[in-house]
């Protein structure tokens, strides 16, 4: 342990009784990505990026809102819920994180499901490769705007408030259970 606490850690202590149920979602490195590399080693001026629709047909904002659209029914009834995204993807950050949000604020509208989710929860795990750049944040956390099951703002705080996420170096992968 490097002496700094470890954000999951800190947020279940800080929790205590309170239950927040969570679905992951983990995007991985993009084709575009590395087109995006490619581009940029081959250039000495400054070339756009992260321009999913090229290969994928939509952009990050509209994949991340399809998938919090399309685990409706994986959200549990009359309790809090939030979708945590787990990113390896420099096309997927915590930038596209409110367009996000606002594309599945705009679907609730005419879905009363969508109201179970009260939240996104975006890891950037791209950072985590270039972490020598010291980078201050790389959690991005958003409310949606109609959840029927509020969240206690003491758990609205803890969330908001978690800046760095990193996996333990001795973990490499999580098993389902």
């Amino acid at each position: 342990m490097d002496g700094k606490a470890d954000p999951l850690l800190q947020l279940c202590t800080e929790l205590g009784d309170e239950v927040v149920y969570a679905e992951v979602k983990h995007f991985r490195e993009k084709e575009q990505d590395r087109t995006d590399e490619r581009t940029m080693r081959g250039s000495e001026d400054l070339v756009p990026t992260g321009i999913l629709a090229l290969t994928e047909g939509s952009e990050a904002w509209e994949q991340i809102a399809k998938v919090a659209i399309g685990k409706v029914d994986q959200y549990k009834e009359d309790a809090p819920n939030i979708l945590v995204i787990a990113t390896d993807s420099n096309s997927v950050d915590g930038s596209k994180l409110p367009a996000a949000v606002h594309i599945y604020d705009e679907q609730a509208n005419s879905d009363p499901r969508l109201h179970r989710l009260n939240a996104f929860m975006l890891m950037d795990q791209w950072y985590l490769w270039i972490k020598e750049l010291s980078l201050e944040k790389n959690v991005y956390f958003c409310q949606t705007a109609h959840a029927k099951t509020p969240m206690s703002e003491g758990l609205i705080n803890t969330l908001a408030s978690i800046q760095r996420w990193s996996t333990p170096r001795n973990i490499t992968s999580i098993g389902y259970r």
